[in-house]
């Protein structure tokens, strides 16, 4: 999955990601490109060779997935994508490694359609121009 780095280096690891803007691993031009979203912009190559979709679950870390219960791993069924329910609804409220934003994946899976995608990604817009609990 390609992102432009916002992160020191040396600070990344099996860390969960950061929780407040003062985050001492994110670098200054960090900070910029993750409140405006850009850092997702490569992400766009992903789609183009097929390896990620516009719509679907967020792509989890690896650590994070070595930890889940059987029923979280459902979210593998579909191509992970580049926005999602967690995105548009929950994102300033539930955590993207919580169980809660799983079932939201999997509650995605139930009700993908062509529609509900396209809501979704009318829905993504206003979500990351209002980058509510964007660190």
């Amino acid at each position: 999955m390609y992102k432009l780095r916002t992160m020191r280096r040396d600070h990344c690891g099996d860390l969960l990601k950061p929780r407040s803007a003062n985050d001492q691993r994110i670098t200054r031009v960090g900070r910029i490109l993750r409140k405006s979203s850009i850092d997702e912009l490569p992400q766009m190559i992903n789609v183009l060779r097929g390896e990620m979709a516009l719509i679907g679950p967020r792509p989890e870390m690896p650590f994070l997935v070595r930890k889940y219960e059987h029923w979280q791993h459902l979210r593998h069924l579909v191509t992970p994508g580049l926005t999602c329910i967690w995105q548009t609804e929950k994102r300033s409220t539930i955590a993207l490694e919580h169980p809660d934003a799983t079932a939201l994946d999997v509650a995605y899976i139930s009700k993908a359609s062509p529609v509900f995608d396209c809501l979704l990604l009318i829905k993504t817009v206003p979500a990351i121009l209002a980058s509510h609990n964007t660190h």
